[in-house]
């Protein structure tokens, strides 16, 4: 049962559970919350935390062990299916066969409140189709689902396109539905491999496919305000805007029910940390912008002087190209530039696709506006908070390549398939992007949230959310991991060394690390042990 379903009256069943936990042992309590489910355990957790020991005082260790590393949450996935199960649904999947034929009609993506009922898919179902992707054969009881752990479950990272829709032309709709359509022949091919040294009819690995899967995608799969009701002005703060425009404002807001905003807030801040960091989903990662949208021609401008105005911030950004609009917010400033090609100038190198203008224009960073430095960002893949977050929490304990298969767990959309070279992004560039194994050494929370200080967030108060989101999925896995294996990777530098040392410092339930072949320097070695 969900929190929201649970009886009424659950006082007598926690004192109950006190009353078990007072006077078990550490391993049996962890024996027994193995095989609850999440609701289940949380509520042994609480009970463990309220319960007192023959020697009065808190069973600590077994709360650490059950509450704080909980690395269940993002390796089971009876995880997943519990946020799924919630009363509110504050999260809905949808079905990938639906994008690729809303696609195909020449359709746009509408906000989740506007989509038909048909278009998603249940947690029940889900579960059918993780159920059925597994084989039944003698010998294998009390299993269910496919032995690689996959689910059916397609998350999509990526930039919103417009801050009233996240893709009002089906830009990103066409590259999504491409790549699903695509890999979904993959997804339902049937695998068997035999045990050739044992019994040859024992299968140890086993994949019985899916006829569909269920994606999400945040504008889909969340309630949305009406991206009829935006107005430019909802990107300034209250205090600079007019009466008419605070009615504006309201109005687009209000938009969103205030049950639904609960729902939204809920999913954001309990479920966020699943959906690209869960080790049984499977992440589309759209790197690269359509050519020519607005954000591609965008830059935001931070620590803007409060009597700057919009002629300030025009003249110094026309000195690198055309500007097309400005706005003002509090401290920042928007400004977006006529589109122009991604032509190179004399002297610079890129590997990118960048719009030339927004290149230019992030090189004026550290100039002064009226005597105060600003700082200038991007709005690409790697320039986003958000998705900064969603690409290197993917990177961290997903599977680096299933056996039986001829899928992936994590997808590069901005780059075409079978490329051997990589668009030189920043996350994977500070990460230590290996393209041999096409993984990155892991970085923990602290080095994550000197991170995303160099990353930008349309809503700034997200910033914050995002580093209190990722920081419990880190901590829970690195803290209750036991093994790590990243043989085969690609030499570590100096300072993934040092990302590492410092990762492991979370690891205390670590038995293994395997570091063969990786061709770890000296000084890399040197760096991990500081």
């Amino acid at each position: 049962e969900t929190p929201a379903e649970a009886p009424a009256a659950e006082a007598p069943a926690v004192n109950e559970i006190k009353d078990m936990v007072s006077q078990a042992s550490t391993a049996d309590l962890k024996a027994f919350s193995d095989n609850l489910t999440c609701e289940a355990r949380a509520k042994l957790v609480e009970a463990i935390e309220q319960s007192i020991s023959p020697r009065g005082e808190k069973n600590e260790v077994a709360t650490v062990e059950m509450n704080k590393f909980d690395l269940e949450r993002y390796t089971e996935p009876d995880r997943i299916i519990a946020a799924l199960k919630h009363s509110k649904k504050p999260v809905r999947l949808v079905k990938g066969s639906r994008i690729i034929k809303l696609w195909k009609d020449g359709g746009v993506l509408a906000r989740r409140q506007e989509l038909p009922e048909d278009f998603f898919v249940s947690a029940e179902e889900v579960m059918k189709l993780w159920d059925e992707s597994g084989a039944d054969y003698q010998g294998r009881t009390g299993r269910k689902g496919n032995l690689m752990g996959v689910l059916p479950i397609v998350v999509i990272s990526f930039c919103w396109l417009s801050a009233a829709h996240c893709d009002p032309e089906g830009l990103h709709l066409a590259t999504v539905a491409t790549a699903l359509e695509r890999e979904m022949i993959k997804y339902a091919e049937v695998h068997t491999q035999f045990d050739t040294l044992c019994d040859m009819s024992l299968p140890t690995g086993d994949f019985n496919g899916f006829t569909e899967v269920a994606v999400f995608w945040d504008w889909a799969s969340l309630p949305q305000k009406d991206p009829k009701l935006w107005h430019p002005c909802c990107l300034k703060d209250e205090e600079l805007r007019t009466e008419e425009e605070n009615a504006l404002v309201t109005r687009y807001h209000q938009s969103r029910s205030e049950e639904e905003t609960e729902s939204f807030r809920y999913a954001l801040h309990e479920t966020m940390d699943l959906w690209y960091a869960h080790q049984c989903t499977i992440v589309y990662k759209l790197t690269s912008l359509p050519k020519g949208c607005e954000r591609s021609r965008t830059v935001e401008v931070q620590d803007v002087h409060a009597d700057a105005t919009e002629a300030d911030v025009r003249e110094l950004f026309s000195s690198v190209g055309t500007v097309q609009t400005v706005t003002m917010a509090k401290g920042r400033a928007f400004v977006v530039f006529e589109d122009e090609d991604g032509d190179t100038y004399p002297g610079e190198k890129v590997s990118d696709r960048t719009n030339r203008c927004v290149r230019l224009a992030v090189q004026l960073g550290g100039s002064s506006l009226r005597s105060q430095p600003i700082r200038v960002f991007g709005k690409g893949y790697d320039d986003s908070g958000w998705t900064t977050f969603e690409g290197v929490s993917s990177e961290q304990i997903k599977k680096v390549k299933l056996p039986y298969v001829n899928f992936k767990l994590v997808l590069d959309l901005g780059v075409a398939e079978g490329e051997e070279t990589r668009s030189t992004h920043r996350i994977l560039k500070e990460c230590g992007w290996n393209q041999a194994a096409q993984r990155a050494w892991p970085i923990g929370p602290d080095d994550f949230e000197v991170m995303i200080e160099t990353r930008s967030f349309t809503n700034g108060s997200d910033k914050e959310a995002v580093k209190t989101v990722f920081r419990k999925a880190s901590t829970n896995q690195l803290g209750g991991v036991k093994h790590l294996n990243f043989e085969g990777m690609a030499a570590p530098s100096v300072e993934d060394g040092r990302r590492l040392g410092r990762c492991l410092n979370f690891c205390v339930n670590l038995e293994f690390l395997g570091l063969d072949k990786v061709g770890m320097s000296e000084k890399t070695l040197q760096a991990l042990l500081a």
